[in-house]
C-alpha cells in the first residue's frame, strides 16, 4: 500500500486530476449521508397518482411512499366585483420520495429533479453509485429529461469530538482563537472552482452543538459538494465518465482538509 503522503503528493493541483488516483480506503467512514443529485430540464408534466402508481411498478423494493406538496398561491376574479380578485390557494405535487425496505436508501423524484441518497453505514462508491443510476434510468423513462443543468454529489461527514480543542487534531488548519477565549462555534464555508473540468466544489466545516463545549458532546461536520457547472447530457456513458471526476474530487478535499493521523484512524477496526 502506498504511504499516505505519497498519495496526496502525488496530485496537489486541482486542475490535472487523476482519476484513477488511490486514496486510503476507509473502513470506518465517517460519511453519514451520501447523495447523487440531478437537476434537470424536462417538459413532462407530472400527476401524483399517475407517477406514483408508475414509480411503484419500477420500484418494489422501495415501498415506503411520501407525498411532498406545496401550497401555490393565485388570484381569481371575484364574480360579484370584477375589479376585486380575490387570493386562492392550491396544493401542488413537488416530488415523492420513496425509501427502500431493507437499507437506509432514499430516492426523490421531482418534476425538475432525481436525488439519490444513502444514509450510514455507507458501503462503497461502487454499489452507492450503480444504485443512483439504476433509479435515474427510471427517472429518465418516466420524466424524459432533456438535458441535466446540475450533477453533483454531496457528502456529509460526522466526525465526533472529546472537546473543541480536539478540532487541532482533526483538521490540518484548526479555526482561529484569540488568547485564551473559548471558542463558541465555528462555521466555515468555501468554494473552489475547477475550470479544467468546469466543476465547482462547495465546502462547509462546522461542529454542533454551537456552543462552548468541553465534553464528549459535539460533533464536527465536513460537507463536501462537488456539481457541474454546465448544462450536461442524459447520456449513461457520459454520466459514466464524468462521475469518477466527481468522486476524485471529493476525495481530494477530504484528505486534503484532514489530517494524516485523523483520517486514517477510520481504516481499521477500534
Amino acid at each position: 500500500m502506498t504511504p499516505f503522503s505519497v498519495l496526496i503528493e502525488k496530485d496537489m493541483s486541482m486542475n490535472a486530476p487523476s482519476i484513477n488516483h488511490e486514496f486510503p480506503n476507509l473502513d470506518r467512514s465517517p460519511i453519514v449521508e451520501a447523495i447523487l443529485y440531478f437537476q434537470t430540464r424536462t417538459t413532462v408534466q407530472w400527476g401524483t397518482h399517475e407517477l406514483s402508481d408508475a414509480i411503484k411498478k419500477h420500484l418494489p423494493d422501495y415501498p415506503n411512499i411520501e407525498i411532498e406538496k406545496n401550497s401555490e398561491i393565485g388570484y381569481s376574479q371575484s364574480l360579484t366585483d370584477p375589479e376585486m380578485p380575490f387570493p386562492t390557494s392550491k396544493r401542488v405535487l413537488m416530488g415523492l420520495r420513496f425509501q427502500a425496505n431493507d437499507q437506509p436508501n432514499f430516492a426523490l423524484f421531482r418534476p425538475d429533479s432525481f436525488t439519490f441518497s444513502r444514509l450510514k453505514p455507507y458501503q462503497k462508491w461502487e454499489t452507492f453509485a450503480s444504485e443512483a443510476l439504476r433509479l435515474w434510468d427510471i427517472y429518465c423513462e418516466l420524466a424524459k429529461p432533456i438535458e441535466i443543468q446540475r450533477l453533483g454529489v454531496r457528502f456529509i461527514n460526522q466526525i465526533p469530538l472529546k472537546g473543541i480543542d480536539e478540532l487541532a487534531q482533526i483538521l490540518k488548519e484548526a479555526p482561529t482563537r484569540v488568547d485564551e477565549l473559548p471558542l463558541k462555534s465555528f462555521f466555515y464555508q468555501s468554494s473552489l472552482a475547477v475550470d479544467r473540468d468546469k466543476l465547482e466544489i462547495g465546502i462547509i466545516k462546522t461542529m454542533s452543538p454551537e456552543t462552548g463545549v468541553t465534553d464528549s458532546d459535539a460533533s464536527f461536520y465536513l460537507d463536501i459538494d462537488v456539481y457541474t457547472v454546465e448544462s450536461i447530457s442524459t447520456e449513461r456513458d457520459d454520466l459514466i465518465s464524468l462521475l469518477p471526476k466527481l468522486r476524485y474530487y471529493k476525495n481530494k478535499v477530504f484528505f486534503d482538509l484532514l489530517t494524516e493521523t485523523k483520517a486514517l484512524s477510520f481504516r481499521g477496526a477500534e
